[in-house]
């Protein structure tokens, strides 16, 4: 058997993430630095990111049309007619999130594809950019590759085995095929770019967080000499959907409140110019130049022309008219920009904050996790200052002990981690209690054709009675067995909050299990 520096020339990383997708390529050679990995751009798709969007389409024969940008802009362009007999998926991966197990998977339009077939789709568009890159650089023999997956490690066997699965039918065989898992990942690239060569052994929290959901894990690190490096779960790892898209709750209501329009109108708003709203809520988050340290200093988000005509026909006054008449002396007008001061942006990331927060405390008093000493944070939401300065803050003052920090790629940090891993042949001991599964904030809508209602949560008591199975609600859900309304431990609901209390302690208290040691790579 010829050994991997023999049979393979090249790494390439594919992460399909629940709102993007990466790719990133790396030599195959004995020592390899994290600057040899090179991250796909996409210019033609999505403009100054390294990100495509998760977002394809099926035409009616239930063959791929196209996938990313190309893709909306596709099914936008289609009447709503032809938009009933085509199959549009965002967001996909997030159906095995809430469903582990699942083999089909619904579209924005209400007609279901199976599992496999879609990541399948999705897979091949990703391979075929990532050899098309590889031939601009001399290199296109697509045996000579060695193909790395990531996947998140909440996901069940059955959903991985899927994942395998649509990788084989494109082509990815068994034996250039890898599954790498994603907190494991991205604690593996901090201890390379940290620059660890000696003995090492360090527990972190891993928390990833997206603009759709935040992923949790707690992992133990070993590096000893010439040995293969092995990471322990500490506990069960979790998520929840507070990531960067929830501050759209919030800005909602401010939303209103400025315009002087109806829930009816902002709906309207919603469905007609989702592309341009989403636009706007992604120019929110993904802000970087907002400055804790300078909280008098403005950042300007463009309001959209069509949401801007859409105001002026609801209210017959204009935007800057609107703004200005607020008489808030945080909130200014300039042309078709909307200024934003720091004690605003504080006012509508706050919850997001909180409940992160929140979950991360609840890592760290567990008993088996108290031996964490640093909680690693990455992911593209991460690179929003006020989230990252908010959330270290509250560590440092409840957690002195426990140092909180993101690398300078943050975003990258799971590709990069995973190209890492396979060079160093990690060995991963999962831990075999019972994963628990926090939803907390409903997802921002991407719908283009849909004219389905939103569902109104607000009411605590309204949210407790609601069934597990409807997904577009604030809820706190542990297993399937439990959903109640999340607060943060400050205002929130206190007979809610003693039965998540008492289930979460409930599930954190079993004794620990039998450690199974499998391949960090499939």
């Amino acid at each position: 058997t010829r050994s991997i520096m023999s049979e393979y020339r090249m790494y390439v990383v594919i992460d399909i993430g629940i709102s993007s997708c990466t790719i990133a390529v790396a030599p195959v050679c004995a020592e390899l630095k994290p600057k040899q990995i090179l991250v796909y751009n996409w210019p033609w798709l999505c403009r100054e990111r390294d990100a495509c969007p998760s977002i394809l389409l099926v035409n009616p024969s239930k063959e791929f049309e196209k996938f990313g940008q190309e893709a909306y802009r596709a099914y936008r362009n289609l009447s709503k007619d032809d938009a009933k007999k085509y199959y549009y998926f965002y967001r996909f991966k997030m159906n095995l999130y809430q469903a582990p197990d699942a083999t089909m998977i619904k579209a924005a339009n209400g007609k279901e594809l199976p599992a496999v077939d879609v990541f399948a789709m999705a897979l091949k568009f990703l391979r075929d950019a990532a050899l098309e890159f590889l031939g601009c650089v001399a290199f296109d023999c697509i045996d000579q590759v060695k193909w790395i997956v990531t996947v998140p490690a909440i996901w069940s066997d059955a959903a991985k085995e899927m994942m395998r699965s649509a990788s084989n039918k494109i082509g990815l065989t068994r034996d250039s095929l890898m599954l790498v898992y994603e907190p494991a990942a991205a604690a593996v690239c901090s201890l390379l770019r940290q620059k660890h060569t000696t003995d090492y052994e360090k527990c972190y929290l891993v928390v990833d967080c997206g603009y759709e959901t935040v992923d949790l894990a707690a992992l133990k690190l070993i590096k000893k000499g010439g040995q293969n490096t092995t990471i322990t779960e500490l506990a069960p790892p979790i998520w929840d959907s507070c990531g960067g898209y929830a501050v759209s709750d919030q800005f909602e209501l401010l939303f209103q409140k400025i315009f002087k329009i109806s829930n009816q109108d902002l709906l309207q708003i919603k469905e007609r110019y989702s592309a341009e709203w989403n636009g706007l809520i992604y120019n929110i988050i993904s802000n970087f130049d907002v400055d804790p340290d300078k909280p008098d200093s403005f950042i300007y988000i463009p309001i959209p022309t069509g949401i801007e005509n859409k105001i002026y026909s609801l209210t017959g006054k204009y935007v800057e008219d609107l703004i200005q008449a607020f008489e808030n002396k945080d909130i200014e007008s300039f042309f078709d920009l909307m200024g934003l001061r720091y004690p605003v942006l504080l006012d509508l990331f706050n919850p997001i904050t909180n409940k992160i927060y929140v979950l991360i405390k609840k890592f760290l008093t567990i008993e088996d996790c108290k031996s964490i000493s640093e909680v690693l944070m990455v992911g593209e939401f991460v690179e929003n200052k006020l989230l990252y300065a908010d959330i270290k803050g509250k560590l440092k003052r409840d957690f002195p002990n426990v140092k909180t920090y993101c690398t300078s790629t943050s975003r990258n940090s799971v590709v990069e981690g995973a190209v890492l891993s396979a060079q160093l042949k990690i060995k991963y001991l999962r831990c075999q209690k019972k994963s628990a599964s926090f939803v907390t904030s409903k997802l921002a809508s991407m719908s283009i054709h849909s004219e389905s209602p939103s569902i109104n949560t607000d009411s605590c008591e309204e949210a407790m009675t609601l069934p597990f199975v409807v997904s577009r609600k604030m809820r706190y859900t542990i297993g399937v067995e439990t959903s109640v309304p999340f607060e943060d431990d400050c205002n929130g609901c206190p007979a809610a909050c003693a039965t998540l209390q008492k289930q979460y302690d409930k599930l954190t208290r079993l004794p620990v299990d039998t450690l199974v040691s499998t391949p960090m790579v499939y």
